[in-house]
Order: C-alpha cells, then structure tokens, then sequence
C-alpha cells in the first residue's frame, strides 16, 4: 500500500521542522469560532461508523461529491455508511489540491493512526480500521477535544438559546472551557420579516417580555447579552454579504422595527440601514461588556433556490460574494470609534481582492493600551488552503502586525477538524522555515519560537480575556 502521511508532512527543511516539532505542535488549542453541536459535547457523543463522524455535517465534503456526480441521497440522503464513504473516496481521488484531500489524510492519521494513501483500493480496509477504533469505549466527542490538546472552545449560539448544555458541561467537572459566542442573525435579518417575527415571539416568551418597539428590542438584547456574559461569554459573531454606508436615525430605526414586526418586507436599501443601524447598538453593547466581535464578510448564502427549499440551509451552496464595500465598513467602525464604543475586532473576508484593503482599514483604527486591538481573521471557508493560508500570512507580514494575530479557527461542525489547526500550524512554520532560509526573516530561533507560539496559543488566550 501506497503511504501518504508522515510526521514531516508539508514541513520543507530542517528549521520548519524545528519550528513545528519543538514548538508549534505542543501548543494548546484556542479554537474561539466552531458550529460544534453544544448538545454532542454535553452528552459526550459516540458514533457508528466512520460516515456518520466524517460525512453526516460536513457540506464541504458534500458540495465536493456533487461536482463528482454523487446524487443527493448519497450526501445528505438515506444512503447506508458505507455507500456514502465509498462515494467520498472516489471524489477525494479527483479532489488532488483541494485542501480537503488534505485534511482527510491528515485526520485518519491523527484519529486512527492510518497513513495508507485513501483510494477506491483502500477504502474497504481503512473504513474497518477506522470503524474499529470509533467502536473502542474511549472514542468519544469529549476525548476527542482532550486528545487535541483544546483549552477553550467556543460555540455559535442564537440569543435565545437556554445555554443549559453548557451548564451541564460545567456541573460534569469538564476540563476544557466550551464557551458560548453570542450570534444575534436573527435579529439582524430582515430579509425574512415571518422569521423575524417569529424570533421576536421567542425572546418575548423567553424574557416573559412584550417588545413592541426597537427600543424594547435593544433592551431584549442587552438582557440576552448580560445572561451570555454570566455564563463566560467573551465573543459575539456577525455573518453578512455587505453593508453600504447610510444615514441612520433612532426614528428610522423604530418605523423600520413597526414593520419588520408585522412581517412586512423591507425594500434592499432599508434592509441595509436596519442592519448597519442594528450594528451600531450591538457593537455599543459589546465595548461596555469588553467582547470581541467577529465579523464575518462576503458570503452569499443558498444561491441554489431549489436545493435551499429542499433540504435547507448550511447543505454546501454558499458563495464567495463580490468585493465587500469598505466604506461601509469605515462609517460603521468610525461612528463608534468617535464615541469611543469601537469593540475589539476581528474582521474575516471571503474574497481574497478584499485582504490588503481590509489588513489597511483595521490598521487606523488600532488603539492602545490594548495589544492589536483590531484583528484580520485568519484564512477562512473558501480561502483555509495551503496557498491561501501563505498569502495570507505574507499580505498581514506585510501591512499588519503578524505577531499580534490570534491565530486559525475551524469554523467547523466536525469534531475532527481540529486538525485544520495543525495543518495552519505546519504552513505557518514551513512559511517561516522557507524565509528563514532565503535570509528574509532573522536566524533567531528564540525569536522565532516566541511568534509560533504566540500565534498558536497565547495571542488569542490573553486577547479574548479566556483567563487561565
């Protein structure tokens, strides 16, 4: 059998080796963006099969097979295991260059020791040596994050959520800090007035509460936020396509709440102004409570009408969307910043034109005391590949601050992608490795060391306020 991984996978000489081996892989694990299932944490989830771990959540891995001819019943259909595994391996032998053949093969090697080169060949062999060691009695979702090395996890939750999953977690003695990270979309999302109104009937029962204005809903929010906070919050996430800059007032805020709140439509320019207005409290709201905020750009989200009405959201038909407006994103940080109300910031783009614009935008709004206060996220969704990672790191070497940056996210809902931060970790110190030796970088190993791991780990550990 063909071997395809080993301990100096994607590290090109002996200081990137040096680098990952005595410093990078024995960093802890901060992962402060995920879309990992609260409730599989709490009841230390077991799987089946090697499909239902690797294949169940994952539409990266589905939006792969389609282009590889798979019928839909054989991604989020009703399949068997086996069938779906085997229709993922012959999409993983077309998919040479595409990260995911990376991750593959570097996450049956972390999670099952297998090295062999996954083929149509091997399937049948690695799917029996995985199954085995997922049936073993210590292969378990909380066991998995310990094996990891993760300090601090934190998940994706609406303002609704009752966050009694992470109460349990607590109340069990688990040694790993899993966090909420308060994402208010649906707040936000006035696209869809029905599913607005909805929401706001839950928080309502919720609260035990009426919210009859937008000044009842920001009250609404700020209780939400006060109950995530209570509970080790230290991050708010926002996902948006853009935001143009406009002309906000109180008074428009309110007309435009009246008729969100009656599930009437909004016009695409009023859509904007409630989300760029919405923005504008929340970020008050997270700068009185010392949050971060992560704003995610640039995606369109389910392009694919008939597969959205079909099987719904988060399936694999989301997009890179055009270049996002930075003027939008100047006004939005500009207004806050003169009120002295501009959070710390994390702030992701999808579309790699926008990197160099947004890495100079975060730079004049940097301010002290606090250590980068305005972070570039790191490559994320389409852009988590090797050459984008690299281009990444050069573009904020370049124009930004590269050893203030708190490092790669999986932004994930499979619990073995956390070998996505191992893969960052190697790309970063071949990176290194590579510069070091073309003399573009100093031959200081203390030096550099210290950048590995403050990029791994302690960045993001004294950035966020996690408190260890």
């Amino acid at each position: 059998m063909k071997h395809y991984i080993d301990e100096n996978f994607l590290l090109n000489g002996e200081y990137a080796k040096r680098l990952y081996h005595e410093v990078a892989k024995e960093q802890p694990l901060i992962d402060y963006h995920t879309h990992l299932s609260i409730v599989d944490i709490a009841s230390d989830k077991r799987w089946n099969d090697l499909a239902e771990l690797w294949l169940l959540t994952d539409h990266y891995k589905w939006r792969q097979m389609r282009a590889n001819g798979a019928e839909e019943y054989l991604c989020t259909g009703n399949a068997s295991g086996f069938e779906k595994f085997k229709k993922w391996v012959e999409t993983l032998q077309n998919s040479i260059g595409n990260p995911l053949y990376h991750w593959a093969h570097l996450e049956l090697y972390r999670f099952f020791g297998i090295d062999t080169l996954l083929s149509v060949d091997t399937a049948y062999k690695i799917w029996n040596m995985a199954n085995e060691v997922i049936q073993h009695k210590d292969f378990t979702c909380r066991n998995i994050l310990k094996k990891m090395n993760v300090k601090v996890l934190c998940t994706t939750d609406d303002p609704c959520d009752s966050l009694e999953y992470h109460d349990k977690i607590i109340k069990d003695g688990f040694e790993i800090k899993v966090l909420p990270t308060f994402r208010p979309d649906r707040a936000l999302g006035a696209e869809n007035p029905i599913m607005f109104k909805e929401w706001i009937k839950k928080i309502e029962t919720l609260l035990k509460i009426s919210i009859r204005s937008f000044d009842d809903l920001l009250e609404a929010l700020k209780l939400r936020a006060d109950f995530f906070n209570s509970k080790g919050c230290r991050v708010a996430d926002h996902g948006f396509t853009n935001i143009l800059p406009c002309k906000i007032s109180l008074s428009t805020m309110r007309r435009l709440f009246n008729r969100l709140s009656r599930a009437m439509p909004l016009s695409l320019e009023e859509i904007n102004v409630w989300k760029f207005g919405l923005l504008l409290e929340l970020g008050r709201i997270y700068a009185e409570k010392d949050w971060a905020w992560m704003l995610h750009s640039g995606v369109l989200r389910n392009v694919n009408s008939r597969m959205f009405s079909s099987i719904g959201p988060d399936t694999g038909f989301d997009i890179m969307a055009n270049s996002v407006s930075i003027e939008g994103l100047v006004l939005l940080f500009d207004t806050l910043n003169k009120e002295q109300r501009l959070p710390k910031t994390i702030l992701f783009n999808l579309n790699p034109s926008d990197s160099e614009a947004f890495i100079t935008l975060l730079g004049a709004f940097q301010e002290g005391p606090l250590f980068n206060k305005m972070q570039y996220g790191p490559a994320w969704w389409f852009l988590d590949r090797k050459e984008k990672i690299e281009s990444h790191l050069e573009s904020l070497s370049g124009l930004g601050l590269l050893g203030g940056f708190v490092g790669m996210v999986t932004d994930s809902r499979s619990f073995l992608s956390f070998c996505r931060h191992e893969y960052f970790r190697r790309i970063l110190c071949n990176w290194l490795g590579f510069g070091i030796e073309k003399k573009i970088f100093p031959d200081d190993f203390e030096l550099m060391s210290t950048l590995v791991k403050n990029i791994s780990f302690t960045n993001a550990s004294t950035w966020f306020n996690f408190n260890f």
